[in-house]
């Protein structure tokens, strides 16, 4: 269970869930799958997605390049209808979901740092059990994005 999915929340009010995989011998990269839907959607819809976004990632990535990298990227811009990776960021709040080796479900907020650091995931976990369903996840995906959120604020207020 090695897929990766963050979950984006823009100011534009929509959510933008990209998969990653890791690439045989290294790091976990962008694989090109992604999906954005409104901010209102049901939770099931969100959970679902979230559980198709870490499927795309199970299989493993061979000789992944620079270029390759931000050919995987260039799919989540469009929906955004943003050029860069830092235009993206701008205002948004982000999650990172991973399964455990039990199979559950582990949301992990992050606080955007902005366009020196980006995103940096913090120790604010939510977990949620292998046998959830959709809506369990989905739920769970919203907390985070509201922890993440929160935490985005109070380094800004220092």
């Amino acid at each position: 269970m090695s897929g990766w999915v963050d979950v984006y929340q823009r100011d534009d009010g929509r959510l933008y869930v990209s998969s990653h995989s890791r690439v045989l011998g290294g790091p976990r990269v962008v694989n090109g799958w992604c999906e954005a839907i409104a901010g209102d959607v049901a939770d099931g819809r969100l959970g679902a997605l979230v559980c198709d976004g870490l499927r795309a990632g199970e299989k493993p990535l061979r000789d992944v390049t620079a270029a390759d990298v931000r050919e995987f990227l260039r799919p989540l811009l469009a929906l955004a209808q943003v050029s860069s990776v830092a235009d993206f960021a701008r205002g948004a709040q982000a999650v990172g979901v991973e399964r455990d080796a039990s199979g559950a479900y582990v949301v992990v907020a992050s606080e955007n740092r902005g366009a020196g650091l980006g995103f940096v995931f913090t120790d604010t976990t939510i977990v949620v059990p292998a046998e959830a369903v959709a809506d369990e996840i989905g739920r769970a995906v919203r907390r985070g994005l509201a922890s993440s959120c929160d935490l985005g604020r109070r380094r800004h207020r220092r």
